[in-house]
Formats: structure tokens, sequence, C-alpha cells
């Protein structure tokens, strides 16, 4: 992959300074919420799951209305805003749990605010980057973002593991709080001339939003996408709600391990995010995308297995894989569809597929709470995984005329 993106693009070297450092304190809070409202908190695993839950349904609701309204309007001022609101709310929430005043009302009040926050911010960013990336360099740029992803994972659980055993849940979120400013930091120094939005013809936020919806529909391989997305998360969201509750309080797997564990699928996912450019160099996405997929939903099994026996080893490999799938599937889906999208509809499409890959998650979320509550959280992550399975459904989409199109793209990398 050809690093001249980094060395002569100082705006994109900006934003992904700015995605990097937040998603790096993004891995604390990972770990700390969950772990505050099972200790601090006296949460139950089916309100642990409800509580991650709650943190995605305003994002899946609100994702295309904040696009609509974005159309024609300074992303980067969207962003920073969305930094520092972040900021504030968890210092707020670090001073109550420092104070030992931490509530888990608190937490179910303060989680869902973050959430549309963080939509605001990620519908920014998918609109904003397109704009001052040209289209060569579209496949690096989303590799790089999937690197800092990854890089997180592989950084973040484990520090933030070991921070906890030390200095606290509370501290952790403190650690997030720094990097929203830090992530704010990075932004303001954009020139405005890099902040003027497209020209689009006068519209209500109604009219965009239905544009990016008829857009979509429009395309069988976006339509794929969108449903392979929603599909897996609906599943996928049952195991992640219980992720920790499992680990922690079913398997008795301590916070550093847990982290740990966590860290193995970053190294996974940075090593295939690195690869990514090579392998579409060599492979049609046509191949990507339904390999990956198949990778993802396969590993998925591993976690009720663990139950059974070998958890450390078995939840490692499925670290290892879903890292990797996750990785050569984020990236290659996320290409296609910016090499399929006018530069004046990339917030819309993104809005669409944010809302519809996610608009599952919270059922997801809520399920897992009933069955694990119900049943047990074994019984719940089992039926979930089974659910995402349901995504292999969307594979025959991928051989399209419109993957045609994007894989013979002289720009796609």
């Amino acid at each position: 992959m050809a690093p001249g993106l980094l060395r002569a693009h100082p705006v994109f070297r900006s934003v992904l300074a700015a995605r990097a450092v937040s998603a790096l304190g993004d891995r604390f809070s990972l770990v700390a919420v969950p772990v505050l409202a099972l200790s601090s908190a006296g949460a139950t695993a089916g309100q642990v799951a409800l509580l991650w839950t709650v943190q995605l349904l305003p994002g899946a609701v609100l994702a295309l209305p904040a696009a609509a309204n974005l159309v024609g309007r300074p992303e980067r001022a969207a962003m920073i805003a969305c930094d520092l609101l972040r900021a504030v709310l968890l210092l707020g929430v670090f001073g109550l749990a420092a104070g030992g005043e931490l509530r888990l009302w608190h937490l179910f009040a303060v989680v869902p605010v973050i959430g549309v926050l963080t939509t605001v911010f990620d519908v920014g960013a998918q609109a904003y980057v397109p704009r001052i990336v040209d289209r060569a360099d579209y496949a690096e740029a989303n590799s790089r973002f999937t690197q800092a992803e990854s890089a997180a994972d592989v950084a973040g659980p484990l520090i933030a593991g070991v921070l906890i055993g030390f200095a606290g849940a509370g501290t952790a979120l403190l650690v997030d709080a720094v990097s929203f400013l830090l992530s704010a930091v990075f932004l303001a120094p954009i020139r405005p001339v890099h902040d003027q939005p497209v020209e689009v013809a006068p519209s209500g936020w109604w009219r965009n939003l239905r544009d990016g919806l008829r857009f979509v529909a429009g395309r069988p391989v976006l339509r794929a996408l969108v449903a392979a997305f929603a599909l897996f998360n609906f599943g996928g969201a049952v195991v992640s709600s219980l992720w920790f509750a499992y680990l922690l309080d079913h398997l008795r797997l301590s916070p550093s391990v847990t982290g740990g564990l966590i860290t193995v699928g970053g190294v996974s996912g940075l090593v295939a995010a690195l690869a990514t450019g090579r392998v579409l160099r060599r492979a049609s996405p046509r191949v990507v995308l339904p390999v990956s997929l198949v990778v993802i939903v396969v590993s998925l099994w591993f976690v009720p297995l663990a139950a059974l026996g070998s958890p450390i080893a078995l939840l490692a490999a499925y670290q290892a894989l879903f890292g990797a799938g996750v990785a050569f599937f984020a990236v290659t889906a996320a290409t296609v569809r910016q090499l399929l999208t006018p530069v004046d509809q990339q917030g819309r499409v993104y809005a669409v597929f944010y809302t519809f890959s996610l608009l599952t998650v919270p059922f997801g979320g809520l399920l897992g709470s009933a069955l694990a509550t119900s049943f047990s959280p074994v019984v719940a992550i089992a039926v979930g995984a089974g659910v995402a399975a349901t995504s292999l459904l969307t594979l025959r989409r991928y051989h399209s005329r419109d993957v045609d199109l994007a894989d013979r793209h002289p720009d796609l990398l």
C-alpha cells in the first residue's frame, strides 16, 4: 500500500489522529462501564446487557436525521462539539464514581446521550473524509481507520484491565474523557477551506433522508451489504451485550484476562487491516466479502463452546478469527460503498448503512437480556450465534454487477 496519503495529506492525518486517540479511549470505557455497573452499581447480567443496548438505540434511530441535517453544514464543527460534550459527560460520571455516589440510573441516563453524540460524530466523519480524500485513496483511508481501530483494540482493553485493577474503573473513564479532548485538539487546527461542504441543492432533511434510501435501494450490492450487517449485528448483539457479564461473572475470568482476550482480536484485526490493500490487489471484492463473512459467522460459535471447557483458548481463537474477518469485510465493504456513491451522497448513504445495520442491535441486546434472565448467558449466546448465521443468506448478492464495477474501477487502490 502506497504511503503517500499519510505523508502528503495533513488534513487526513489530523482526522486519523482524532479518530485513533478517541478509539483508544473508548476501549477504556468499553471495559470500565460494565465493571462499574456490576461492582459499584450492583447490576445483574441482564441489566448490563440492557445498558449496552440503550447506548446504541438512540444512534440507530437518529443516524438518518443526523446525516440529513449535516448536509450543507460543516461536519468538522459538529465533530468537535460531539467530542467536547462526550468529555464533559464522562468527567461527570468519573466524579460520581470517585465520590462513591454512582448509581445504576446515572449510567442509564448518560450512556444513551453519549451514544447519540457518537452517532453524530461518526456520520459527520464518514461524510467528511470522502470529501477531503481523492477516490484513488478511498481504500487506503478505510484501511488506515481500521488499523487505528485495531490498534486501539490491541492496547486499550489490556491497559484498561490493568488500570482498573490498580486504580479502579472510574479512572478508565477519565482516560476516555481525555481522549475526546485530544480528538477535538487534533480537529481544531484544520483550515476553514477544508470545512466547507460540497454544494448541494437546497432541500429539507426529509428529502435528504429519502434520497439516501432511494440510492441504496437502487444498488443490489449496497442492499446486500446493509442486510448482511443488519442480520449479523442482530445475532452478534446478543453475544456482545453479554460478553463482559459472561466472561467476568459466568466464566469467572479477571478484568485483565478479559482485556487481554480483546487485545488478541485487536492484534488480528490490525494485521488484517495492514494486509487488506495487498489482498485487494490480488483478490476481487466478490471473493473477499463472502469469505470474510463466513469466517466471522463461524468464529462466533466459539463463544458458547467456551462454557464447555478451555475458555481462554476458545475465546482467543474466536477473537483472532473474528478480528481478521471483520477487518477484511469492513474495509472492503466501505471501499465498495464509497466508490459506488457520489460525493454529495456519502453522508446520507453511510447513514442508511449505519441505521439499518445498527437498528437490529438494540433488539439483539434486549433479546440477550431476556434470554440470559430467563435461561442463562450460555443459551442466549448460542441463540445469538444462530441468528448471526442468517447473514450468510446475502452471499450470492456479492456477485452483482455493482461489485464488478467497483472491482474494475482504476481508483480502487
